[in-house]
């Protein structure tokens, strides 16, 4: 019996010290007339010993339910099993250090606040493996700390391998707001930001946590501090979240330090509000190599400077929006490379884009539309080649409605798989740089100070609609303007100002203004809108296509219409481009350019035709230009002696169709015929040859055969016949082998009979005619 009880009293006993080590201590505060945390009376315990003062015991925790301010007047250093904050703000102050060592959960419930604030250092720190918070309301560190003191939360440094997370959940947040508030050790693998949550720091400068910001999460630095704030250089941080930088008394540029070994990548959004950030520090292999990623950037005040002190690259995943501030490709005392790429669109309607302010090489690559709808776009350094480009693969949209500055600034289109539209009017202050993918001004006017680089047949700029370029101050050195009517002709004009200089505005199409002395008979299609007040200028012209043929010194013409006819001058290469129209001119309007060639005439239909005791040559002429007269020529082999035996004289000019004859009243039995047209310069042409064989006179028994001749690659014979007969042709070659045969029914009368002899080969043949009674053999020769 004795040994039951003792037994009974030893599992008591047991149970009562289990109790003790075991202790939730909730908060009631204000027992015995203050608010300190060591006060037994300020607790309520789940041991129900009253009243119990709360121990430093790893296995107590603590519970607040309602705003509260706790004072811990003496020096502490706790280990806390777990601390629990389910409303209100609970306000931790001290006048002396203080060190809350956190073993277990760390839980702040949503619309709650735990809050430290005092006048010494107080640490807060997760101390053991098992050590998670859920901070879904808000962990604020203050205090009005002298120099050297801080309020801090911090991970222990002597843990190794993967922790467990605090977590900082959907609407929760960390916030520093004390003058040495900081967060330390709480890297990517301790404390995690979800996507809702929010850091931030309100105090005069503080560094961001090398925590996982996770995609959704905010980093906001805001507050009226005179410092910014400093990022680590941890490469495993994750800057899957937003950054909203609005510091708006900033006193200086401040750099937001990625320094030495790596930029993280940032997937989220930068907002730019006010103050200063320079992303990007020294020897920044990551930046060097180019595989720094931005997920968007929208600057609404402040400056954003991205390229800090070395050459590199950085790419944004998505849109660069510019309402206000200025949003910088590298910072004013950057002197690399700097190139920033935009996957998305570049969207500017006020502030500053400001590519290049310093001595380095800044570039902006868009691969999306650019949208300037107000605001300046610029470069305001002295480095090399500064530049906007144009690098999409498909169509890309361009607007620059607000103001574009920069001696050396150069807009490039670079689109290798398609094209881009100009959506406004536009000046740009330097160069335009056609390399790939012409740009399309449609309706809209475009103004390049310096000059347009483009090529004969590579890129340039199409004005397929009621829009011009103009490039200003053109001298005697001349410019290029690449101009085309459509994505796929060339049409470019090469202008020479003969003394000083002068704006020259150009726009070409290929609608031609009608005139009846427009008498060009190889007018190329293209007809080029010229304005200038300049009093002369050389202008060269290559239109497209030459089909890789270039007109005959002399044959080269260029018209300027004067409003109401159009005037011609004789062409030749010019002195610059060696384009192969160029002539000087002291008026600009319209132009087109043709070739006037040696042919005076476009000669049609010339034939030949035995009528009785003489052989008549007839032909049209479509056009006649500066013609003088056609000499008839004749050879008896169609090959040489040729010989003229008459002259008919032409009307000269004319655009109508005429018709001519000429009777060879002592023709050969075998006769070849042709025109030479001679000019009133005294230049001259050769017509085709036609041929009549006389020998072809021969009888058949129905009838017989009045004309053979031959035009181009046709044999024609005129057979008149007493009666109806099938005839059969035979063409011979001089082997023997028959190479063309042909039946004819024919009917009583005149019969006009054709063969195309155009696949037979040059040479001589015999034609066999038969109609089943008699035949006829006469020669041929093909030319």
């Amino acid at each position: 019996m004795k040994k039951n009880i003792l037994l009974v009293l030893t599992l008591i006993c047991v149970c009562i010290t289990n109790i003790s080590a075991q202790v939730t201590f909730t908060w009631t505060g204000g027992g015995g007339g203050d608010n300190n945390w060591k006060t037994a009376a300020n607790w309520s315990n789940s041991a129900g010993a009253t009243p119990l003062s709360p121990t430093s015991n790893s296995t107590n925790s603590f519970i607040f339910n309602g705003s509260t301010s706790v004072k811990m007047d003496v020096a502490l250093n706790y280990s806390l099993n777990a601390l629990t904050v389910n409303s209100g703000t609970v306000t931790l102050t001290t006048d002396v250090s203080a060190s809350m060592l956190m073993g277990g959960p760390l839980t702040i419930a949503s619309g709650a606040t735990l809050f430290f604030d005092g006048a010494a250092r107080m640490v807060f720190t997760q101390n053991a493996s098992t050590s998670t918070a859920s901070i879904s309301g808000t962990l604020e560190l203050a205090g009005s700390l002298t120099s050297g003191t801080d309020v801090q939360v911090q991970a222990y440094s002597t843990f190794s391998g993967p922790q467990p997370l605090w977590t900082v959940n959907s609407g929760g947040k960390v916030l520093l707001s004390g003058a040495n508030a900081k967060i330390l050790g709480m890297t990517n693998d301790r404390m995690a930001f979800e996507s809702g949550a929010t850091f931030e720091i309100t105090r005069n400068g503080g560094t961001v946590p090398d925590c996982n910001y996770k995609t959704g999460s905010l980093i906001r630095i805001v507050g009226t501090g005179a410092n910014g704030a400093g990022l680590p250089s941890n490469a495993s941080v994750r800057y899957d979240g937003d950054i909203e930088w609005n510091r708006p008394n900033q006193a200086a540029e401040t750099t937001l330090n990625w320094p030495v070994s790596a930029i993280p990548d940032m997937n989220g959004k930068i907002t730019m509000k006010a103050g200063y950030l320079n992303i990007g520090g020294s020897s920044n292999t990551r930046l060097t190599n180019g595989t720094f990623k931005i997920g968007t950037v929208e600057v609404q005040g402040g400056v954003l400077s991205i390229g800090s002190t070395v050459s590199g690259s950085a790419t944004v995943s998505g849109d660069i929006t510019v309402s206000g501030g200025t949003f910088r490709v590298g910072n004013p005392s950057f002197s690399g490379a700097m190139t920033i790429t935009t996957n998305g669109n570049v969207t500017q309607s006020g502030g500053t884009i400001d590519i290049s302010p310093n001595s380095g090489s800044g570039k902006l690559i868009a691969k999306g539309n650019v949208n300037q709808t107000a605001g300046t776009l610029t470069e305001t350094g002295t480095g090399a080649t500064p530049s906007l480009t144009f690098g999409g693969t498909s169509v890309q949209n361009a607007t620059f409605s607000g103001t574009v500055s920069g001696g050396n600034f150069i807009v490039i289109t670079n689109n290798a798989s398609n094209h881009v539209n100009l959506l406004s009017n536009a000046t740009l202050p330097y160069r335009l740089q056609c390399t790939s993918g012409n740009l399309i001004l449609g309706n809209n006017n475009l103004t390049v100070t310096e000059t347009v680089l483009g090529s004969r047949t590579g890129a340039g700029v199409v004005t397929n609609g009621t829009g011009s370029l103009t490039l200003k101050n053109v001298g005697t050195s001349g410019k290029n303007f690449p101009v085309r009517f459509s994505n796929a002709s060339h049409d470019p004009i090469y202008i020479t100002n003969t003394t000083g200089t002068a704006d020259f505005t150009v726009r070409v199409s290929n609608v031609v203004t009608p005139s009846a002395n427009l008498n060009f008979f190889n007018l190329r299609g293209r007809q080029w809108e010229i304005a200038s007040t300049s009093a002369s200028a050389n202008l060269e012209f290559e239109p497209d296509p030459l089909a890789g043929t270039t007109p005959a010194a002399g044959a080269r013409s260029i018209a300027h219409y004067n409003g109401s006819a159009w005037v011609q001058s004789v062409a030749v290469d010019g002195v610059n481009n060696g384009y192969p129209y160029a002539a000087d001119f002291t008026a600009f309007s319209s132009f087109v350019v043709g070739e006037t060639s040696v042919i005076p005439v476009e000669l049609v239909n010339l034939k030949a035709k035995y009528t009785n005791n003489s052989n008549t040559l007839t032909w049209q002429t479509a056009s006649e230009r500066n013609a003088q007269q056609f000499d008839i020529q004749r050879s008896s082999d169609g090959v040489s002696n040729w010989m003229n035996i008459g002259t008919v004289k032409v009307n000269g000019n004319s655009q109508a169709l005429l018709n001519y004859q000429f009777a060879d009243e002592t023709p050969l039995q075998l006769s070849y015929y042709r025109l030479r047209t001679l000019d009133v310069d005294g230049k001259a042409q050769v017509s085709k040859t036609v041929s009549i064989n006389r020998k072809a006179n021969g009888k058949l028994s129905v009838g017989s055969i009045s004309s053979l001749y031959t035009e181009g690659g046709t044999l024609t014979f005129d057979i008149n016949l007493i009666e109806r007969a099938n005839l059969n042709i035979t063409l011979t070659d001089a082997a023997g082998r028959a190479v063309l045969i042909k039946n004819y029914a024919t009917i009583e009368g005149n019969n006009l009979i054709q063969l195309n002899t155009t696949g037979l080969a040059k040479g001589v043949y015999i034609i066999n005619i038969a109609d089943g009674k008699s035949s006829v053999a006469v020669k041929m020769v093909k030319q």
